[in-house]
């Protein structure tokens, strides 16, 4: 069974996923397997970049083998989230991009709640979730 749809399967609009990790393989696990659930029923890629290490690249290859990984150098990234993210980004091919944490666990709706706001308004441009840490205090509800 194959990790993701194409969209010319299902005719819905492909989503990309881009993941900046850099080492905390045991929590970027976490977020791999929230997120599996998560995108079921959605027509996504998912792009994990990591900066400058190497220790995620070979349990995604074996776990998730339609998922894609690039590694980033420290010139490449300049230092920056930001372009470790545009890096990503520059790979993609999702009409919507969802930016997302390594650390984050993905509740199973939250993607597919995110893209119906984004789809039925389309004058929208930007969706973000509500951050809960694990003892349900808020940790980030959006920027303005």
């Amino acid at each position: 069974m194959s990790d993701v749809n194409l969209p010319e399967e299902s005719g819905k609009p492909l989503v990309s996923v881009i993941i900046p990790t850099r080492g905390k393989l045991p929590m970027l696990k976490n977020c791999l397997a929230s997120l599996k659930a998560g995108l079921e029923g959605i027509d996504a890629e998912v792009i994990v970049v990591e900066h400058e290490t190497a220790d995620a690249g070979q349990y995604v290859h074996e776990k998730y083998t339609s998922w894609r990984i690039f590694r980033v150098t420290d010139e490449e990234a300049e230092h920056s989230y930001s372009s470790i993210n545009n890096f990503g980004v520059s790979r993609s091919k999702g009409k919507f991009l969802w930016l997302l944490n390594n650390d984050v666990f993905v509740r199973k709706d939250t993607l597919a709640e995110m893209l119906k706001v984004m789809e039925e308004k389309p004058d929208v441009g930007l969706v973000g979730a509500k951050l809960l840490f694990p003892s349900r205090e808020i940790q980030h509800c959006g920027v303005v």
